[in-house]
């Protein structure tokens, strides 16, 4: 769930983005009404494009649109909200971790988890059924000690094993550049 000071927060982080303003004659619904859109689609499970069309009183390709633009733009935030983080950050880190739990040079930890879909997916669908027995994704991050996230890896179907899915990751491709000095991580 999501509050209305964390909606408005999001709403004037997204409306300078330039998705947002109509290049046309005709202008666009408030990012307001194009977020709430997209929240209510991604935000319960089950409900698809026409559901939220049907329950919202607009058109279903209005909803696709509003989607589209509310991912990008989120998107496009990444590089304010997310990206390993500075020397002092980690050294900040470090001293946060060993005080409150007595591991010296640990700059974080991270973990895995599966994002379940709404049907089989049409290409390729049965790579995404997991061993849970549902479709998925698989979603790996790591975070630091305020779970900033600090590195990601997204889009694996849901039938990789979470092993396979780090050892492919940008992270662990590059660990020599992030572990530096000893440093280290905790990860399931």
């Amino acid at each position: 769930r999501m509050g209305r000071t964390m909606f408005y927060c999001l709403v004037d982080m997204l409306e300078p983005n330039p998705i947002f303003h109509s290049k046309g004659r005709k202008p666009q619904r408030p990012v307001k009404y194009q977020l709430g859109a997209f929240l209510f689609r991604y935000g319960s499970l089950g409900s698809d494009a026409s559901g939220v069309a049907h329950k919202l009183g607009i058109g279903f390709g209005s909803v696709i649109n509003y989607c589209r633009r509310v991912t990008r733009a989120i998107r496009e935030l990444r590089e304010r909200f997310v990206g390993f983080t500075s020397e002092a950050e980690q050294q900040a880190t470090m001293e946060h971790i060993q005080e409150v739990s007595g591991f010296p040079g640990c700059i974080g930890s991270g973990d895995g988890s599966g994002i379940r879909f709404d049907e089989r997916p049409v290409c390729d669908g049965t790579q995404f059924m997991g061993r849970k027995e549902y479709f998925g994704t698989v979603i790996q991050a790591t975070v630091d000690d305020t779970t900033r996230i600090t590195s990601y890896e997204i889009g694996w179907p849901a039938a990789v094993a979470d092993s396979r899915v780090f050892k492919q990751s940008h992270f662990w491709k590059h660990r020599h550049q992030y572990l530096v000095n000893g440093r280290y991580i905790f990860v399931d």
